[in-house]
């Protein structure tokens, strides 16, 4: 727990970085966790051992996802750093322009990589949820609000620094890019939310009785 402690009281202090980009990594990084422990406890004596494969490749998925989006959170703080930087020898040394251009680019594309991680970590829960044990359905509906949550939060981040990218069509390339894998993420995530619901909300709805609760009999 120590090393969570350390992130979030750096996350807290007055630091240009650890900021949001690293935040959404983590996030999505958590979401991962989650889908594997998921996938470990449904590899249990009555699946078969095709099952089992598939559980071990699913949970295979999600740690390359997680070590991918861990790895973004230490880019993510270093390209803001980066950026900060050149943003100051620009002021001072306007023949640096160059190199600031870079900066905005590695500011964009890191965060990028944090959508592409959990997009995929989304498709694995995806593929995990008819898989997976029933009794950690809430982890596993848990898991995609998370990935979900780290697309946009990451997403957010990629939209700030498009605008200051000064080629047009790396910009414009990135923006589909992105715009591609918020509206899978967003199917994902709404295909694993309704599987995931207590069957005992769905069938409130259909009566019309949410809010509501029936006496006892």
């Amino acid at each position: 727990m120590a090393s969570i402690d350390g992130f979030l009281e750096a996350l807290a202090s007055r630091t240009p970085a650890p900021g949001g980009g690293a935040a959404s990594a983590l996030c999505g990084a958590v979401a991962c966790a989650l889908g594997e422990m998921v996938a470990r406890y449904s590899i249990s004596p009555g699946v078969e051992p095709a099952g089992v494969i598939e559980l071990e490749a699913i949970g295979s998925k999600l740690m390359k996802c997680r070590v991918m989006l861990r790895r973004c959170m230490e880019e993510d703080a270093a390209a803001y750093e980066a950026l900060v930087a050149a943003r100051r020898e620009r002021r001072n040394h306007p023949e640096t322009q160059g190199l600031h251009q870079s900066a905005v680019l590695a500011a964009a594309t890191v965060p990028l990589e944090t959508v592409a991680a959990a997009v995929t970590a989304l498709t694995a829960l995806d593929e995990l949820r008819p898989k997976s044990n029933p009794h950690l359905v809430s982890d596993l509906a848990a898991a995609a609000i998370l990935a979900v949550g780290c697309v946009e939060s990451a997403a957010h981040q990629v939209e700030v620094n498009l605008p200051h990218l000064e080629d047009a069509s790396t910009q414009e390339s990135l923006r589909a890019d992105l715009r591609s894998m918020r509206l899978r993420a967003g199917q994902l995530g709404a295909d694993l939310r309704g599987a995931t619901r207590p069957a005992s909300t769905d069938a409130r709805e259909a009566a019309g009785s949410v809010g509501r609760e029936r006496p006892a009999r």
